[in-house]
């Protein structure tokens, strides 16, 4: 797997680090704080641009992440099949997509779409489906309809989906109440620790498909967010494992559809990546740029 090492404000790759130097005049941005008095040769969150006017937009092959909803697994609500069935049936994901600061596209898996081991999911909006598991839920638990989230790491497509979901939610007598964190892993502490529930955009950039269910191991980064199953992992393990590669894609598919049957998280859309470079800047060319969170600075042109 690939590692990514943050420095500062600008993202870089073991490969980048190394050419560093040659493209020292260059700012870039990689983040979420607003940082008004700098003026930067590349933004890659689309978020941050504040005068797009003087900026050109690079639509990148790749995509940058899938949006989810993700949960916080010592939650009562969250240990709840019916309450993740719900939240899967419950939103127009077209409507969620439209409404995002970049074109995105619905999504319902956790591979992202240009890479190995998906299942072609699709999960559309069921009313009559919501409706019902959200009964059901009721049933054992004492809800007064308020449906707290975290949102952590900031946000590169914008919040006016969250206008979206909070809508729709309307639909079935839920209020949704949002909080923000700089957290990217652990945002259930502190004042959010009994929130049920985060929003959060994972990356497309790493190479093996398989890595993005690590994140959903005992050991991995995802602190709190990953249920104890023991299938679960008899079904990584056998992927991990597999003496080749049509089998280890044949294994990862498995797995991905025990993760959408389970419903480990509720994906909602896949982010397309775009990078904004500033004209007139020492930028000439982003060069082969391959999508996700990553900026390959050795490709970069000045």
């Amino acid at each position: 797997m690939e590692q990514n090492l943050q420095t500062g404000e600008v993202l870089l790759t073991p490969v980048a680090t190394q050419s560093r130097k040659q493209n020292s005049q260059v700012n870039i941005r990689f983040g979420y704080k607003d940082v008004s008095t700098r003026v930067y040769d590349v933004i890659v969150d689309a978020g941050s641009v504040k005068e797009k006017s003087a900026y050109e937009a690079h639509l990148l092959p790749g995509p940058w992440g899938v949006k989810h909803l993700m949960f916080n697994a010592t939650h009562p609500f969250c240990k709840n099949i019916h309450f993740r069935r719900f939240l899967q049936n419950a939103f127009d994901r077209k409507t969620l997509s439209e409404t995002s600061l970049v074109p995105a596209q619905p999504y319902a898996e956790l591979v992202p779409p240009h890479q190995w081991g998906r299942v072609g999911a699709l999960t559309e909006q069921n009313v009559l489906a919501a409706k019902e598991n959200l009964e059901e839920f009721k049933k054992s638990h004492a809800f007064d309809g308020t449906l707290s989230v975290v949102a952590s790491g900031g946000d590169g497509v914008g919040f006016e989906y969250v206008n979206a979901m909070r809508q729709q939610l309307k639909e079935y007598g839920i209020r949704l109440k949002i909080a923000y964190s700089e957290e990217l892993f652990d945002p259930f502490q502190k004042e959010c620790e009994n929130y049920p529930l985060r929003l959060v955009s994972a990356g497309a950039d790493l190479l093996d498909s398989l890595s993005y269910f690590a994140f959903f191991q005992n050991d991995g980064l995802l602190k709190k967010q990953f249920f104890e199953d023991e299938k679960y992992t008899e079904l990584f393990e056998q992927a991990l494992n597999a003496s080749d590669f049509d089998t280890r894609v044949q294994r990862t598919q498995e797995l991905g559809r025990y993760f959408i049957e389970q419903i480990r998280t509720v994906p909602l859309f896949v982010m397309p990546a775009v990078v904004h470079t500033k004209k007139g800047s020492a930028v000439k060319s982003l060069g082969d740029q391959r999508g996700g969170i990553t900026i390959y600075l050795e490709e970069l042109t000045s």
